[in-house]
């Protein structure tokens, strides 16, 4: 299934292609491809929350073409998103769609206070971008603790949970991969 990739915004592209290697690395079923570079739609933006609505955004790649041969597009962001009725999110995704977005914003260890750490942030971006296309496969939030596709409200859930699928969520990819 190859992916392809949306930079949206300032993105450090080398980290994130250590992020999709790790992916890839890890389900070989994943390949990805970057495809483009844009800028977030400024109706996105609420400047009393300093923060960007993911499914606006979410929209604004949806609006881009799947290009020939391209099964996902996958947006990264720097930017910290929120959709109305939570604080904030790590990532968005149509279920069972062909489009998701992820935030390395909340993700990164200095927004917590901590000295950056590369290797953490670029396992934490690797298990939300699991987790988004996962949802673009039809899987919904699962109860088990380690499975990628745990819902996380926090940091601490992502660092809690790993980067693959439990038996029974892949049961699910691998009949849609």
């Amino acid at each position: 299934m190859l992916i392809g990739v949306i930079y949206i915004g300032d993105v450090p592209e080398k980290l994130v292609r250590k992020a999709l290697n790790l992916v890839s690395s890890t389900y070989n079923f994943f390949q990805f491809k970057k495809i483009l570079k844009i800028e977030a739609t400024p109706k996105s933006y609420n400047p009393l929350r300093r923060q960007y609505l993911g499914d606006v955004l979410l929209d604004q790649i949806k609006s881009i073409s799947l290009p020939e041969g391209v099964d996902k597009i996958l947006g990264v962001t720097c930017l910290d998103l929120y959709v109305k009725g939570l604080n904030f999110i790590f990532g968005i995704a149509d279920i069972n769609g062909k489009y998701a977005l992820v935030s390395l914003h909340r993700l990164r260890p200095e927004f917590y206070g901590l000295p950056p750490n590369i290797q953490l942030l670029v396992e934490r971006l690797a298990k939300e971008v699991t987790h988004e296309l996962g949802h673009t496969l039809g899987l919904v939030h699962c109860e088990d603790p380690r499975c990628v596709m745990r819902f996380s409200n926090s940091i601490f859930e992502v660092d809690a949970k790993d980067i693959k699928f439990c038996e029974k969520c892949l049961g699910k990819v691998k009949l849609k991969t």
